[in-house]
């Protein structure tokens, strides 16, 4: 039987063993935290979070009589380097959306990407922002 927080858990290992510029990802996040943080918690970025926001019942059965749906939302802060520049913060959401669908994430064949935001700074805002909805199924 797994758990809500086995689950997060083993995102957070697999976000820090594998999103590397090492395993072929365009970036290496400075960190990944868990829970919701303020862009200027982070002295240097791109950093990549995430945090649980729901659990609910697989109503539709569709998985089993125990399948839960867990809503996790995945969010980037990127810097504009000053002069507004946004690719960084694409490149990124890319780097996390092959991840969560590659080999690297223990739980990939149980996700769905649900939606994908983007914010992109500018010279008056230093900061790009993405935010990556995410659902996955597991049996409780």
């Amino acid at each position: 039987m797994t758990n809500r927080l086995t689950i997060l858990d083993q995102i957070e290992a697999d976000l820090n063993n594998s999103l590397t510029s090492e395993k072929d990802y365009q970036h290496t996040p400075v960190e990944i935290k868990r829970g919701i943080h303020k862009w200027d918690d982070f002295l240097v970025k791109p950093v990549v979070c995430f945090t649980l926001t729901a659990d609910l019942p697989d109503d539709d059965n569709q998985y089993g009589e125990d399948a839960r749906w867990l809503t996790i939302m995945f969010y980037i802060y990127s810097q504009t380097d000053g002069g507004g520049s946004t690719n960084q913060i694409h490149e990124m959401v890319d780097d996390l959306e092959t991840f969560i669908q590659s080999d690297h994430f223990t739980y990939s064949d149980q996700t769905l990407i649900l939606d994908i935001e983007v914010l992109e700074g500018g010279t008056s805002s230093p900061i790009n922002t993405a935010i990556m909805q995410t659902r996955i199924i597991y049996e409780s």
